[in-house]
Formats: C-alpha cells, sequence, structure tokens
C-alpha cells in the first residue's frame, strides 16, 4: 500500500469515527448527532462566555413571555460553557417541581473553530425550535405519542424564519454586514477573515426578495449565520478537526456547504432526523428568503401557516425538498 492511499485511509477512518449515531436519549434533541469532535488549540474564534450569555438574556427577554403564555411553561437556557462537548440540547424537563422548556447550550459549539456569536445565536434559534417551530413535529421519546418537539428541519427553519429575525431586529445589520466585509477584504488574520466571511451570492438572492436596505442585510446576516451553522456541522464529521484541517485543508473546504450548491437529496416522506450539512444550509437560506412577517405565527398542525409554501402560492423562501415533503400531512 504506497503512502497516499494509507494517508487516504487513516484520513477515512478518522471522519467516519466522529459520528457515533443519530440517535437521542429519552426526550431529547440535539442540534448535531452525537459526536466525538475534541477542541484543541486550533478551535480559537471570536465567541466568549460574556457575548453567548447576553444572547441567551436577548433570547429569554423574546420568548420567555412566549413561554409562559403559549405553553403555560417556564423557559429554562443554560450556558454549559465550560463543557467542551459540541453540541446543544432540548428537552422537557422538571426544575425544583416546575415544568420547564430546557436547552442546554454546550461550550464546544460555540468554540468550535468555524463558530462565531451569530452562528451560536442560530443554534440557540434552533434549539427552542424544538419547543416553538411548529410543524412537522416528532415524539418527545420513542415511546411517547405526544409530538411536542419540531423536528430537526423544521428547527433550522424556525430559526431563520421567526427567531433570528427578533434577535437580530434592533441592529444595524446593514452596518455590521459593510464592517465584516471591510474585514475580511483588508486583514490578513485567518481567524478574523472566517469570522467576517461573506459572499456576492447570499446578497444577490436576498436583494432579489426584499425591498429595503434593513429587510436585505437582516435577511443576508441570517443566511451567513446559516452558513456558518453548517460550516461547523460539515466540519464535526470530519471528528478530530485539527488533524484534517492540518493534513486536508483542500479536502476539508472544497466539501464545505456552500449557497450555489444546494443539496441533490429529494425525500419521499419527511425527514425528522438531521440532514446534511448542505441541506440544512439550503433550509436556512430557504427561512431567510421567506417573507412572511414574522409576527404571522407558525401552526402546531399545520406547516403551511406562517411559512412560505407551495399551498401558499410561493415561489421562494419553501422548506427544501431535502428533508420536507411538500404534500406533508398530519395525520
Amino acid at each position: 500500500m504506497n503512502l497516499i492511499k494509507l494517508i487516504s485511509l487513516i484520513f477515512y477512518f478518522l471522519t467516519t469515527l466522529s459520528y457515533a449515531s443519530d440517535s437521542h436519549r429519552k426526550g431529547e434533541h440535539l442540534f448535531a448527532p452525537e459526536n466525538n469532535y475534541i477542541l484543541d488549540l486550533d478551535d480559537v474564534n471570536e465567541v466568549t462566555k460574556e457575548k453567548v450569555d447576553q444572547r441567551i438574556s436577548k433570547a429569554m427577554e423574546i420568548y420567555g413571555p412566549i413561554a409562559m403564555s403559549k405553553y403555560n411553561k417556564r423557559l429554562y437556557i443554560q450556558n454549559l460553557w465550560s463543557d467542551k462537548t459540541a453540541n446543544a440540547r432540548a428537552s422537557r424537563d422538571i426544575i425544583d417541581g416546575e415544568a420547564v422548556l430546557k436547552v442546554e447550550m454546550f461550550g464546544g459549539i460555540s468554540r468550535h473553530y468555524e463558530a462565531t456569536l451569530d452562528s451560536t445565536t442560530a443554534i440557540l434559534c434552533h434549539e427552542i425550535g424544538h419547543h416553538m417551530g411548529g410543524a412537522p413535529k416528532v415524539s418527545g421519546s420513542r415511546s411517547s405519542k405526544i409530538k411536542w418537539a419540531s423536528n430537526e428541519g423544521q428547527s433550522d427553519y424556525w430559526a431563520a424564519l421567526k427567531c433570528l429575525r427578533k434577535m437580530f431586529a434592533d441592529d444595524d445589520n446593514e452596518k455590521i454586514m459593510n464592517e465584516r466585509a471591510e474585514i475580511f477584504k483588508t486583514t490578513k488574520d485567518l481567524v478574523k477573515k472566517r469570522s467576517n466571511q461573506v459572499d456576492s451570492y447570499a446578497l444577490e438572492q436576498c436583494e432579489s426578495v426584499y425591498k429595503s436596505e434593513a429587510e436585505v442585510y437582516l435577511c443576508y446576516r441570517i443566511a451567513m449565520a446559516g452558513l456558518h451553522t453548517a460550516r461547523i456541522l460539515k466540519s464535526l464529521k470530519f471528528g478530530f478537526g485539527a488533524v484534517a484541517r492540518r493534513w486536508f485543508p483542500e479536502y476539508v473546504e472544497k466539501n464545505m456547504p456552500r449557497f450555489k450548491k444546494t443539496s441533490r437529496s429529494k425525500v419521499y416522506r419527511t425527514k425528522h432526523k438531521h440532514p446534511e450539512a448542505q441541506c440544512r444550509l439550503d433550509t436556512y437560506i430557504a427561512g431567510a428568503l421567506c417573507d412572511k412577517p414574522v409576527e404571522d405565527d407558525v401552526d402546531l398542525k399545520d406547516p403551511n401557516v406562517g411559512a412560505c409554501s407551495i399551498s401558499n402560492g410561493d415561489k421562494i423562501g419553501m422548506r427544501p425538498v431535502c428533508w420536507f415533503k411538500p404534500s406533508f400531512r398530519v395525520i
């Protein structure tokens, strides 16, 4: 066996070792499939514990009252910064005798080398989306017939369609994105360049749907948050990420999700488990491009309510067919 084949075999072993399974513990919903990703010295980014705390406080301000009024439960979000697990988790729990909608943000998912503060916010929204994202839904556990949790694709879609719009609504998104473009263009710091990545195609897509600059740049920021989130998901498949980045940087980058690629998968019935990374990026950009008012809430049973769909006569912003079957019917 020559050296190239040997290295390729080792690389294949490392990449396949990383994903343990797509299973969940009873009643839990993870952002990513369970993985063995190990943080190392290369996992450097802009995110800090204090910044994550601020985003959690913002989410509590927006969704805490909704949790009580709509679900009669308290929203409970933990920032588990010291936990190096590269994941996040949603569950329903009892804390001090009180029923809560629980979200756990593990530190590894925010400290990952591809993470940004906006991707952390998108992941936070995804987990809240399991509780509030509407149909299509799945059972909270294998033995339960109660479908309390929005499925994985819907949690991504809701994150972009509703949650991130509210989380970023008070920001000057045009200024933020223009500043990032300038940093990306001028910096030689690879960490800053990665964190301030821009994409002209995503901006053009947003400009094709929205009229005002404020709407365009809100859409653009959400889309880029989705890109960084999808890049995290893809890199988790490389397991010991630093090894893959050092040995196979071109291969890693070549296989990263992109706005122009789109997933080739097409399901014949709605997929409830984690879609692959490109499909999830397609879902984030779809949510960003759906122009339904953020005030139009989703429905617990009908996936057409508050969303873009063929049934509603929409041409853009629909859930992608790589995980969603448009003829989905609730039984």
